[in-house]
């Protein structure tokens, strides 16, 4: 004979795999959709923090040339942000 589980005993009684594998296929599902985007917005964020460091330069370089009147030794004398370039002393 079947026994009848009370309320407790069958709140304690787990998931089933058909459940797990919904938990498994929505979760990979999720990460098939925003690893590509997650990944988008660094190589985003890296291209405009290039930009940046490129428009840094290019003013270096023009503050330079207003300051020597040439761009001779402007290589040894700009550097770009992160302690690359900077004046000789």
């Amino acid at each position: 004979m079947k026994q009848r589980l009370s309320a407790t005993d069958r709140r304690n009684r787990g998931f089933t795999l058909t459940e797990l594998m919904f938990v498994v296929a929505i979760a990979a599902l999720i990460g098939v959709l925003a690893v590509p985007a997650y990944l988008d917005q660094v190589r985003k964020g890296k291209r405009s923090e290039g930009q940046a460091a490129l428009v840094d330069f290019a003013n270096r370089m023009e503050k330079y040339l207003y300051d020597n009147n040439s761009y001779t030794g402007a290589t040894t004398a700009v550097v770009l942000p992160g302690g690359v370039l900077s004046k000789p002393n």
